[in-house]
């Protein structure tokens, strides 16, 4: 590889030695997998598939004895899920907290650990943004906290309406959330906070104009039971209700997920039969119409969604049912390319799955430097050359070359440029300059990088440069 201290034209060439962030771990018995995924339900379901593509792919895993219900998942990588549920204590719902390093028992099954939640209620929705912070949210108002993956749990929220969603992503330097839950006073319980981290968790003066109960939240979408319909927040404190056109029968929604990058967003819930005889349980916006993306078994409630890009997504709910759509082309009125995915428990004791998480596909796993130099940049002036090696073999267009800037490790990112120049060095290493972006704020960033939709090569990093924007 070409010394870091070499300078290129046209570049004010900041040399960067990426320190390793937060690395996806693969165990020696786990092999690396597309679209890793986890759904969980009640009875102690948890399922695992190392790549939902494959419809007979999903596992039976174990959970720690007691555990009862499982209403929610996150995962950050393959080698780190929480789950949170209740335990099967009499007169005494403990908050279930489960987590899984990658570590594998001596029959390759996911070895799932408690984790200490330090609270007595139902958990009911969890959501994570790096390896180390994440958010539950569940009975009486409960909002909990991590900042080291879950050794350690505090309490940011108590007291008030039971809490079923949370949804948190990168503002700026800091956090954004919302909470939502149960009707207080006539109203939906939906609480916000402009730092997560700090915990300032405060409820909407005008939440959505409903008298039912909020079940999910995606960063400004809110849904929620019976007529609540579909809320988006606009600003100013103020929730506009969406118009669902022939589809605004739709009742009971259980679950919400909004793609910033891709401009969609998703729904699902309870089936409803439109006057035309369809059956209505999955609707996609695209930001200009909403759309059906119905499953293919009729009278099937939907729990939980998840989708890791516009053409691929699953549905999870009753009776165990697990629904795999891919190919956005296809994807129409009725979507008729849902498939269903085999469930490994039989169908007499299979329980209803509530939450589902998968990851995106990974790439190639691109390694970056282990050091920063020099460990600061200004914002729309500065050129940052990032030193990398296992690159894919061949000539690599920078414009197909994306980097990503966040405020944790492969978090939610706050920017996204194409690379300047790729410059190959010895064997697969290459060294590749970036403009930092312009409008972020002073302070610490993580970068990371990967090969854009449009790129011939697929490949990302999976650690991290911490550079400061000193401007």
């Amino acid at each position: 590889m070409k010394s870091s201290n070499e300078t290129y034209p046209m570049l004010k060439s900041i040399t960067i030695m990426l320190s390793l962030c937060a690395v996806l771990l693969i165990s020696a018995t786990q092999q690396a997998a597309a679209q890793v995924g986890w759904a969980v339900g009640n009875k102690a379901t948890i399922l695992y598939t190392p790549n939902g593509t494959d419809k007979n792919g999903w596992t039976i895993q174990a959970a720690p004895a007691d555990t009862e219900n499982l209403n929610g998942v996150s995962a950050f990588d393959a080698n780190n899920a929480w789950i949170v549920g209740n335990r099967n204590l009499p007169k005494r719902p403990n908050g279930t907290i489960l987590y899984f390093d990658g570590t594998l028992n001596n029959d390759g099954k996911q070895v799932w650990k408690l984790q200490d939640s330090k609270v007595q209620v139902n958990l009911n929705g969890v959501t994570f943004v790096s390896a180390k912070k994440g958010w539950a949210v569940g009975d009486a108002g409960t909002i909990l906290y991590t900042k080291d993956g879950g050794t350690t749990w505090t309490t940011q929220n108590k007291g008030g309406p039971n809490l079923y969603g949370i949804s948190v992503w990168a503002s700026g330097n800091k956090y954004a959330g919302r909470a939502v839950g149960d009707v207080k006073n006539g109203k939906p319980t939906v609480l916000y906070t402009q730092d997560a981290d700090a915990g300032q968790w405060t409820a909407f003066q005008n939440p959505p104009n409903t008298n039912n109960v909020a079940r999910s939240v995606s960063i400004d979408w809110v849904v929620g039971d019976a007529t609540f319909g579909v809320w988006r927040y606009v600003g100013n404190g103020q929730w506009n209700p969406q118009d669902l056109g022939v589809y605004k029968r739709t009742a009971d929604l259980r679950a919400v997920q909004r793609l910033r990058q891709a401009g969609y967003t998703w729904v699902a819930g309870k089936v409803q039969r439109l006057n035309d005889g369809r059956d209505v349980n999955v609707l996609r916006y695209n930001g200009v119409v909403w759309s059906s993306e119905s499953t293919l078994i009729k009278a099937f409630d939907v729990y939980g969604l998840a989708f890791i890009n516009k053409d691929q997504g699953w549905v999870v709910g009753q009776g165990g049912y697990i629904f795999h759509a891919s190919d956005g082309s296809a994807i129409g009125i009725d979507a008729v390319d849902w498939e269903p995915q085999r469930n490994p428990y039989a169908k007499s004791n299979r329980q209803q799955l509530n939450a589902i998480a998968m990851l995106k596909k990974a790439g190639q796993d691109v390694k970056l430097g282990e050091s920063t130099s020099p460990a600061s940049g200004v914002a729309g002036a500065s050129y940052l050359s990032l030193s990398a090696s296992d690159f894919p073999e061949g000539n690599i267009n920078p414009a197909n070359v994306a980097i990503q800037l966040a405020v944790d490790c492969r978090g939610p990112e706050l920017a996204n440029v194409p690379a300047a120049s790729v410059v190959s060095g010895s064997r697969d290493g290459k060294l590749v300059s970036f403009l930092l972006p312009d409008g972020l704020s002073p302070g610490n960033y993580f970068v990371s990088i990967s090969d854009s939709t449009e790129g011939d090569a697929n490949f990302e990093s999976s650690n991290c440069s911490e550079v400061n924007v000193s401007q």
